[in-house]
């Protein structure tokens, strides 16, 4: 199953790609991420991974983001496993008159079967969590502060 959300940022490219690929830096912009750390060496870029940390419902969650694609101000491609899910995160930037909109397409696919009953709901709560994460991109990057 998959779904798409779009959204204009009023940023240069380069500044929102760098950004939305700065996963250290996550846990500055989302309130339920508690702590990302770096677990491949190198620099930034396909085969690495991330290691994190989650707060949901006062329990820590944790999962392993490995990128895929890594094209700067063109594409990012993660790959995140929750607790037997697996999600593919597609972000496209393009540049526009205004700034830069971000296209997120995701794709889940589930492990067990435990997981295949609940699919739908899941799916139901990622979809929001899309939209409410590219609204933190948005505001994080264009500098609101509410």
């Amino acid at each position: 199953m998959s779904f798409s959300n779009t959204i204009e940022i009023n940023k240069p490219i380069d500044e929102v790609f760098s950004a939305v690929s700065n996963f250290l830096q996550y846990p500055d912009i989302f309130d339920h991420v508690e702590e990302m750390a770096k677990i491949t060496d190198g620099p930034i870029e396909v085969g690495t991974k991330f290691k994190e940390t989650r707060l949901i419902r006062g329990f820590k969650a944790y999962a392993t983001l490995e990128i895929l694609t890594y094209n700067p101000s063109k594409q990012l491609v993660v790959k995140n496993e929750p607790s037997g899910l697996v999600i593919v995160q597609d972000y496209i930037f393009e540049q526009t008159g205004q700034g830069t909109r971000v296209q997120l397409t995701s794709k889940v696919k589930t492990k067990g079967l435990r997981n295949l009953l609940t699919k739908p709901v899941m799916t139901k709560i990622l979809k929001k969590e899309d939209v409410e994460n590219l609204e933190s991109f948005k505001k994080y990057i264009e500098g609101v502060r509410e």
